[in-house]
C-alpha cells in the first residue's frame, strides 16, 4: 500500500511482519510525526539522502488494545509505503 500526502495526518492497521517507510515526495525534505511504531519520531526530518523513516515496523500488532499508530506529514509532501515481509 502506498500514501502520498501532505498536511494531514493518517492512521494506520498494525500488520504482522509489515515495514513502513517514510520518504519525501516531489521535494528534498519533510517534517514528519509518526507514533506507534517500533522506532516513533517527533517532528523529525526526513531526507531523500537518508535513511531515517526506511523500513520501520509496527510497535503493536492488530487486536491490542493500543490506540492505532499514525504519520503527520508536518510540512512537505511524503510518501509512506507498507510492505509485508
Amino acid at each position: 500500500m502506498i500514501y502520498v500526502f501532505r498536511s494531514r495526518t493518517i492512521e494506520l492497521v498494525p500488520e504482522d511482519n509489515a515495514y513502513v517507510s517514510i520518504v519525501p515526495w516531489g521535494c528534498p525534505r519533510a517534517t514528519v510525526t509518526a507514533k506507534g511504531f517500533k522506532y516513533p519520531l517527533e517532528h523529525g526530518t526526513v531526507s531523500a539522502r537518508s535513511t531515517l523513516g526506511i523500513s520501520n515496523e509496527f510497535a503493536a500488532v492488530s487486536g491490542t488494545d493500543a490506540p492505532l499508530p499514525y504519520i503527520t506529514a508536518e510540512s512537505g509532501t511524503i510518501a509512506v509505503t507498507v510492505t509485508r515481509a
